[in-house]
């Protein structure tokens, strides 16, 4: 005999009974119910930069190192001073060191503003070479205006200058960009690291360009 759905089996009851009732049902008291995971990705489109000189020179850029707090893929909020949370059933398809360094090499090459870039999985050198650390990737509620805060600490070498490290350091800055979001949700989320990971990008290929310019000696 096929079971009645939920919905009308629950019909007959006092209407008292119905909150808890349904309540249980959704933990997964009634035929194990419970929500399926979901991964999501960042996507956005590539900033354009028009107008400008190629630059004749190579950069590579190192793997982005996550720290401790962003370390895995888990959808991490921070709901109040000291306090972290994870989404229970949503993840990011890839830990976001991966997925900084990623976005940022692929626009990196399609702004076609330098002769060459390279990433840490080609065996090659370079006389300019990227790296950093993922430092926050998560949402902020603590405020109450749930945002979505992406904070990154980068590190410009050039090579050329091994024998005196302090002028290897073309530039070290940290780039904190917050985006607000429509709701305090993974899809939401989501969206919302999409736009700031846009913005960052944007911003330190602008400092990349500008650093390695003022660097060429005039011919």
């Amino acid at each position: 005999m096929r079971s009645l759905p939920l919905t009308r089996s629950l019909a007959g009851l006092p209407a008292l009974l119905l909150p808890a009732l349904c309540a249980l049902a959704l933990s997964g008291c009634f035929g194990g119910i419970s929500l399926p995971d979901e991964e999501f990705m960042v996507e956005y489109a590539s900033p354009e930069f028009t107008g400008r000189q190629r630059l004749n020179e190579v950069l590579k850029i190192s793997k982005f190192t996550p720290a401790e707090a962003a370390l895995d893929v888990s959808m991490v909020r921070r709901t109040g001073r000291n306090k972290r949370e994870n989404y229970p059933n949503a993840w990011w398809k890839v830990h976001p060191g991966y997925l900084v360094t990623d976005h940022l090499l692929r626009d990196l090459r399609r702004s076609e503003l330098y002769q060459a870039v390279f990433s840490y999985r080609d065996d090659v050198d370079a006389r300019y070479a990227l790296a950093g650390t993922v430092e926050e990737f998560i949402e902020s509620d603590s405020d109450g205006k749930p945002q979505a805060l992406l904070t990154v600490a980068a590190t410009l070498l050039d090579r050329n200058a091994k024998q005196d490290p302090s002028k290897g350091v073309v530039f070290q800055k940290t780039y904190r960009i917050a985006e607000p979001l429509s709701a305090s949700a993974p899809a939401s989320l989501a969206s919302g690291m999409s736009r700031a990971l846009e913005r960052f990008s944007r911003a330190i290929q602008e400092d990349l360009y500008n650093a390695i310019r003022t660097r060429i000696k005039p011919e």
